[in-house]
């Protein structure tokens, strides 16, 4: 079930979280209620772009603006959830009249599926080819 939002740029949207202005500054990225959304910056309608029964938030466009990544919880209610890092492709279905529509995400990926300690901070490479991101790393330990 997707949720449509409204908004003007002359509201104060107390719901907006974690905004994050696409590259070619037409839309803004958000979390709202644990899933990602787009409002052009102008306002109006928002567009749903995941559906999290938990927790999605943070969303970062890569500079080329062809893929979002963003911080995920797995299990509604448990805080103390793992966050995973998800990166998936942006594209834009033409309308009808032949303007560029609202944006989809495909091929989610989880990129720290293996890791077993949180991510966080995700920052696209210049290219947009890689993504940075920290996470503890676990090294090893030696009894003395």
């Amino acid at each position: 079930m997707a949720t449509v939002l409204t908004t003007t740029a002359q509201d104060k949207p107390l719901w907006l979280r974690f905004p994050a202005i696409s590259p070619d500054g037409q839309l803004i990225a958000f979390s709202y209620k644990g899933d990602l959304f787009t409002v052009p910056v102008g306002g109006g309608l928002a567009h749903q772009l995941t559906t999290n029964a938990a927790y999605d938030a943070c969303p970062v466009w890569s500079p080329d603006g062809t893929k979002i990544a963003w911080l995920s919880m797995e299990r509604d209610g448990y805080e103390a959830d793992k966050t995973r890092l998800m990166v998936a492709d942006v594209i834009f279905k033409e309308s009808p009249d032949g303007q560029a529509g609202n944006p989809s995400v495909l091929n989610i990926k989880d990129l720290t599926s293996s890791f077993k300690y949180n991510a966080a901070g995700p920052l696209w490479s210049a290219d947009s080819k890689g993504i940075y991101f920290n996470a503890l790393v676990e090294i090893g330990r030696a009894h003395v």
